[in-house]
């Protein structure tokens, strides 16, 4: 075992352009008395990747398996040739982007370093199947994000080709973009925007046209920021709607006089709620949370259950300050045989850390107590997990249970 800072293995995983699974990687406020605390998976400030009491403790380290050079080849012949290939880039560009960016403290991290600390923490992350965890790392998606966070005008290969199918004319809308007069620029940029992502080769290419410091250089980076909006917005919308369509499937499916309700929750790494996604206004925002006692979903307290924080299919049952929630997996039981839930000494013994909550498995029945004071909140319920897209979203059915005395 080797022992790694936690602010080191932070640091790393923002060079890889992970954030976003990971929670806020800059610690977090401690939560104030009528707002919850929308942290990650980590502990508190300075101590993990945000969240009050989370999966990383209160600060200071994590132990690592340390790997051999043959342990490392192991989980890497895991890996198809093309996985591979897709990891050592990976593990380049996390180099680049770690010699630009470390301070003066960070240790040195060149690429033998940061490929056994990321294969270590794939061993650590998932023990039982580390190249799991290292497929969703290595993602078309996580790539090219990575491949942006070194280079801005990064066009990929199948961004290029798009440019095929532009119509005529659009070369002249973004040479408009450098025009001196703002009116003209303005018309041009809505011109680019409405041609949507297709352009970005186009911007990218005229972008590199200029000197380095060229202030003209940030009008075209924004165009190409504002694409990646517009694309995560739409792979948002596209998650949502299917998790509803299949949601209301089920539901139409089932005895219109059967107790349990309906929901559906979709992963936080889609929704990216707290994360810089979709702001609190964006109901699609809220739908990695649910509150049985609100029968809603939403982060406006209350909140019982959140799913997907991370590059996995957890259930989560703290997600700020003052809640003490609690939730078991009972495995693949009869769902109409669960008629109550153990007593609160009982439920008080089961795991609660935001981070570690058991994975959703289909058939799985769990029960949670769901207790937070604030809110005067002390009810049990049952659910179980219908359906699952990995990665995307979960379906449950669930029902208020009595808890024994």
């Amino acid at each position: 075992m080797f022992i790694v800072k936690q602010s080191a293995v932070l640091f790393f995983t923002t060079c890889l352009a992970l954030s976003c699974a990971f929670g806020s990687l800059t610690g977090a406020e401690e939560p104030k008395p009528d707002t919850p605390n929308r942290g990650g998976a980590g502990g508190k400030a300075k101590g993990g990747s945000g969240g009050d009491g989370g999966a990383g403790g209160s600060g200071g380290v994590i132990t690592l398996p340390d790997l051999t050079e043959e342990q490392m080849k192991a989980i890497e012949r895991t890996l198809t040739p093309e996985e591979k290939k897709a990891f050592d880039k990976y593990v380049e560009l996390s180099a680049t982007l770690y010699a630009r960016q470390a301070g003066k403290n960070q240790p040195v991290m060149d690429v033998a370093a940061l490929r056994k600390m990321q294969l270590s923490y794939a061993a650590y992350s998932s023990p039982k199947e580390p190249a799991a965890y290292l497929r969703q790392v290595i993602s078309p998606q996580a790539l090219q994000a990575l491949h942006k966070q070194v280079d801005p005008l990064y066009v990929s290969p199948a961004e290029r080709a798009g440019t095929a199918q532009l119509p005529a004319g659009v070369a002249a809308d973004v040479e408009g973009v450098v025009s001196n007069d703002i009116e003209t620029y303005l018309a041009a940029r809505r011109k680019v925007l409405a041609h949507g992502p297709g352009c970005r080769a186009l911007i990218a290419d005229r972008a590199r046209k200029l000197p380095d410091d060229s202030p003209l250089r940030f009008r075209f980076t924004e165009i190409l920021n504002q694409f990646d909006t517009q694309e995560d917005a739409e792979r948002i919308i596209r998650v949502t709607e299917a998790a509803i369509q299949r949601a209301t499937e089920i539901g139409k499916a089932r005895d219109a006089k059967a107790p349990a309700k309906i929901a559906v929750l979709v992963s936080r790494s889609i929704t990216m709620d707290g994360l810089g996604g979709h702001p609190r206004t964006d109901p699609r925002g809220g739908m990695c949370y649910y509150s049985f006692p609100k029968e809603k979903h939403g982060y406006e307290g209350a909140v019982s259950l959140m799913y997907g924080n991370g590059r996995d299919d957890s259930l989560d049952v703290r997600m700020y300050g003052g809640q003490q929630n609690r939730l078991k997996d009972l495995g693949p039981v009869d769902f109409a045989g669960v008629k109550s839930a153990p007593d609160a000494k009982t439920t008080a013994t089961w795991a609660s850390q935001l981070g570690r909550g058991p994975q959703a498995i289909p058939e799985h029945v769990y029960i949670e107590h769901c207790l937070e004071p604030r809110d005067s909140v002390d009810m049990t319920v049952k659910f179980k997990v219908i359906d699952v897209k990995p990665g995307q979203w979960v379906v449950i059915e669930w029902e208020m249970i009595p808890q024994d005395k």
